[in-house]
């Protein structure tokens, strides 16, 4: 094994987590009372898991909650065939768009963990608040749970 080696670990109340215990062990073994350099990086800036999990999550309680006030993609959008929503068309067709103008980002892996989400389904809640009279789901705040 490398002398130099890198460890993915998570930080988490003053403790570091490694991926791989089993890797670093053999390699603390093998490089017994050698230097060892600690290089933290943050990934602080990315969304995590269960705030990806929540935002899809609220793409579907969105469609579901057009689509029981009867609105269609066309009538939110101006367009020509009637359709109904899913998660899929409320994420491209009225998220991604939001997102776009708001924070410039293309892409809903590259939003914050703080604050660029929460701005636009704000933007989006009250757009279509005002708009259409909709009230829109909250947020999920777990997203493992179905309403």
């Amino acid at each position: 094994m490398n002398s130099k080696q890198i460890f993915t670990a998570k930080a988490e109340k003053g403790l570091l987590t490694f991926s791989n215990k089993r890797e670093l062990m053999d390699w603390l073994l093998e490089n017994d009372n050698k230097p060892l350099l600690v290089s933290i990086e943050r990934t602080t800036g990315v969304r995590s898991f269960a705030q990806n999990s929540a935002l899809h999550l609220f793409f579907e309680q969105l469609a579901e909650t057009l689509n029981s006030a009867g609105y269609t993609v066309q009538q939110i959008l101006s367009k020509k065939m009637d359709m109904d929503w899913n998660g899929s068309s409320v994420k491209e067709m009225l998220w991604r768009p939001a997102q776009i103008a708001i924070t410039k980002k293309t892409s809903t892996a590259d939003l914050a963990k703080v604050g660029e989400i929460d701005d636009i389904y704000d933007h989006l809640c009250r757009h279509l608040g005002e708009k259409f009279g909709i009230e829109t789901p909250p947020f999920p705040n777990d997203p493992t749970k179905i309403r």
